[in-house]
C-alpha cells in the first residue's frame, strides 16, 4: 500500500500544479475583464507576464539553484480601476488590490455575509473596502455599515471607492480598534492588507486609537447585526473594546481571522457558539476564519462548546 502511494504523489503534484496554473490564468482573464477601460486592461495584462515571469525564471532557479532569484513581481505599476459584482474599486500600483477585491477571494467566507439582509455591519480592518463596498451596497436603507483601517494609504483607498460606489449609508473612521484610547503603534507590513498592531519586524508608525464601543456610541449605536474582524493578530484587543456592543446585540454574527485562541474563549465567555470557517492555507502561521454567533435564545456568559 505504501509503495502505491508514493508512486501516486507524483501524479498527484502535478495535478495540483496544472490546477494552480488553470486557476492562475482563470483569474488573470477574469482580472482583465473586470478593467473599466482598454488602458487598465493593458496595465493588468503587462502586471500578470510580470508575475508570470517571475514565477517561471524562480521555478528554474529553485530546480538548478535551490533558491529565488527574484523578488515577487510588483503586481500593478499603475492604479487601475475595476468592477465586479461587488461593486467598482480603485486599486494602487504596487499592490494586490485587484486580487483581493476579487469576488472569488475568501469565496467560502461569502455565506457569512449573504445572511445579513439589514442592520448595521461593522468591518473592522477594513482595507480598501472590498465588504465594506459590498454590504454597502447590499444592504441599502436597509443598514448601515461602519468602516475602520487605520493605516493612512489604505484609509484613502477606502474613502476613494465609497465614493466611487456613492454609498450614503457607510461612515469611515481612520483608527485603530483598542481597548483604550489615545495613541498607538501601527506595525507596516510588506503586503498592506497585513498591517498590525501587534508588534512585526516592519517600520512603526502612531495612530490613534480607539475602543470600537466609543466609535460605536457616538454614533448612537447601541448593538450591531455582523461584525467582521481581520487585524494580523490583534483580534483580542479590539474584542474587549467592544465587549458592551458585544453584550447589548443579542442576534449577532462575528467572522473574525484567529491567531490565537484567546479571543475565541473570549468571546465563548460572552455566549457565542464558535465554529471553524474557511481554514487558512497550509502553513501559515495563524488558526483560519471562525464563526462566533449569539442569538437572543441564548445567555450572555454562558459557556458553550466550539
Amino acid at each position: 500500500m505504501s509503495v502505491e502511494t508514493s508512486h501516486n504523489q507524483p501524479a498527484t503534484r502535478q495535478s495540483a500544479r496544472e490546477n494552480r496554473v488553470l486557476r492562475f490564468l482563470i483569474n488573470a482573464l477574469r482580472d482583465v475583464r473586470s478593467c473599466r477601460n482598454t488602458s487598465d486592461k493593458l496595465w493588468i495584462g503587462v502586471g500578470t507576464a510580470g508575475r508570470v515571469l517571475t514565477f517561471a525564471v524562480n521555478a528554474v532557479a529553485q530546480c538548478l539553484l535551490a533558491r529565488e532569484l527574484l523578488r515577487p513581481y510588483p503586481f500593478l505599476l499603475r492604479d487601475i480601476t475595476v468592477e465586479n459584482r461587488d461593486g467598482v474599486f480603485r486599486c494602487r500600483r504596487r499592490t494586490n488590490d485587484h486580487v483581493i477585491v476579487r469576488p472569488t477571494d475568501e469565496a467560502p467566507l461569502r455565506e457569512v455575509f449573504d445572511q445579513l439582509r439589514e442592520g448595521i455591519f461593522v468591518d473592522v480592518g477594513a482595507h480598501v473596502g472590498k465588504y465594506t463596498i459590498m454590504m454597502g451596497r447590499r444592504l441599502g436603507r436597509k443598514g448601515r455599515v461602519i468602516a475602520i483601517e487605520p493605516e493612512p494609504s489604505n484609509f484613502a483607498a477606502l474613502t476613494t471607492n465609497v465614493r466611487l460606489n456613492r454609498l450614503t449609508n457607510v461612515s469611515c473612521f481612520a483608527v485603530a480598534c483598542t481597548d483604550s484610547e489615545g495613541p498607538v503603534p501601527l506595525y507596516l507590513a510588506r503586503h498592506a492588507s497585513m498591517h498590525s498592531l501587534e508588534r512585526g519586524s516592519g517600520e512603526a508608525i502612531t495612530v490613534n486609537g480607539r475602543a470600537l464601543d466609543g466609535v460605536l456610541e457616538s454614533l448612537g449605536i447601541d448593538s450591531v447585526a455582523l461584525m467582521k474582524i481581520d487585524v494580523e493578530g490583534a483580534e483580542g484587543w479590539v474584542l474587549r473594546g467592544a465587549e458592551r456592543t458585544l453584550r447589548r446585540s443579542r442576534d449577532v454574527t462575528v467572522l473574525l481571522e484567529a491567531w490565537s485562541v484567546g479571543p475565541l474563549r473570549y468571546l465563548k465567555s460572552l455566549g457565542f457558539t464558535v465554529s471553524s470557517a474557511a481554514g487558512a492555507a497550509p502553513g501559515q502561521p495563524h488558526l483560519g476564519y471562525y464563526i462566533a454567533r449569539r442569538t437572543s435564545r441564548q445567555t450572555v456568559g454562558s459557556d458553550v462548546s466550539t
